[in-house]
């Protein structure tokens, strides 16, 4: 069990360390998997040091359902602000994310 545990905890800090390389490259980064497999901890371990950068949403809430289903330029930049990173948890369901897939990173990277 000792070796079973050691081994996750470093497939976890690999994958952590692979996808934060990707980080303020441009581009939106998107993690899937089965359910209570820890992507939310892992992705909040990682970005525990982005606190000051970091704008987090909750894609169950109805009001961010609204935002990103109806992407407006304006309303990001409005939202984003100086912010340097979005996540945005428990996307999946309802909300539509292609154009504010294509459109969030842009914004980021002129507006941050």
């Amino acid at each position: 069990m000792y070796l079973l545990i050691m081994f996750k905890d470093m497939i976890t800090r690999i994958q952590a360390d692979r996808i934060e390389k990707v980080f303020f490259k441009g581009k939106a980064i998107v993690l899937t998997g089965a359910q209570q497999v820890g992507k939310t901890t892992m992705l909040e371990s990682i970005l525990e040091k982005y606190k000051g950068e970091l704008l987090t949403m909750n894609g169950d809430d109805t009001t961010i359902q609204n935002l990103l289903n109806r992407p407006n330029t304006l309303h990001f930049k409005q939202l984003i602000g100086i912010t340097k990173l979005l996540f945005i948890d428990e996307a999946q369901g309802s909300l539509k994310l292609g154009l504010p897939l294509k459109l969030l990173p842009t914004i980021l990277r002129k507006f941050s």
